[in-house]
């Protein structure tokens, strides 16, 4: 897996930031990025569907399902 450059990810933050600031209408002023690799799976598990994501009720919370599905503590790549 080939790791961005620091060019690449700055590109890729001010886009984040034109589109919540010109599409969204938002000013992003509280905008954190956080950079990590990403965390392994649980196998078995996968992620939400947009679709699923979609159909969830208004407020509901996904930190359970999301705590068991992946190990944050085994990086990927590492």
């Amino acid at each position: 897996m080939k790791v961005p450059g620091v060019n690449q990810i700055t590109r890729l933050m001010g886009a984040a930031l034109a589109v919540m600031h010109w599409r969204i209408g938002i000013d992003a002023d509280d905008v954190e990025f956080v950079l990590g690799s990403s965390p392994n799976y649980v196998a078995g598990r996968r992620p939400l569907s947009p679709q699923e994501v979609d159909s969830l009720p208004e407020r509901a919370s996904t930190w359970e399902s999301i705590t068991v599905m992946y190990k944050f503590r085994r990086r990927a790549g590492g």
